[in-house]
């Protein structure tokens, strides 16, 4: 379990020391950077696809739990695609990546 944390813990100390090297005055243009709004709906496009066949692969076998097998079905295809879009998005700041 503590491998889990890894990945977090970078995602945070890339922020901090991004906050310490900018200026204040450009956070929230990395923050959100220069194609915001259309990172929030092509991760929701692209996560369409995988999103349907994990829950089409569900309907095949008999989770003890459908609710919680469905979240992480929903879960597993945001990550999918949120690694799918940031392999193509030219917004590489870490802070823009941890939001």
């Amino acid at each position: 379990m503590p491998y889990l944390t890894v990945a977090p813990m970078l995602a945070v100390v890339g922020v901090i020391v991004e906050l310490f090297l900018l200026p204040a005055d450009i956070w929230s243009m990395r923050l959100m950077g220069t194609n915001g709004l259309a990172c929030l709906a092509l991760i929701a496009l692209i996560g369409i696809g995988p999103l349907v066949i994990f829950l089409a692969l569900l309907r095949h076998g008999a989770p003890s739990s459908p609710a919680l097998a469905g979240a992480v079905c929903g879960v597993f295809a945001g990550a999918i695609a949120a690694t799918v879009f940031l392999a193509h998005c030219p917004d590489d700041s870490p802070l823009f990546v941890a939001t």
